[in-house]
């Protein structure tokens, strides 16, 4: 959020899980951005290598 906004972190934990949820008042992410999450190598950042939303997914999909 390059121009300010709000951020929301909510976390849970119910039945020995915990739940993270974040939200923010952002601009957000374009269709085609959205599309792209946690593919290899795909960033929306200069300086992103695109590998960390993908390892997330690796280990939520375990």
């Amino acid at each position: 959020m390059p121009e300010g906004g709000e951020l929301i972190i909510i976390c849970q934990s119910q039945d020995g899980f915990v739940s993270i949820i974040i939200e923010d008042k952002g601009i957000g992410l374009s269709t085609k951005q959205l599309y792209q999450l946690g593919q290899p190598y795909y960033s929306t950042k200069t300086k992103g290598t695109g590998l960390g939303l993908m390892i997330s997914f690796i280990y939520l999909n375990e």
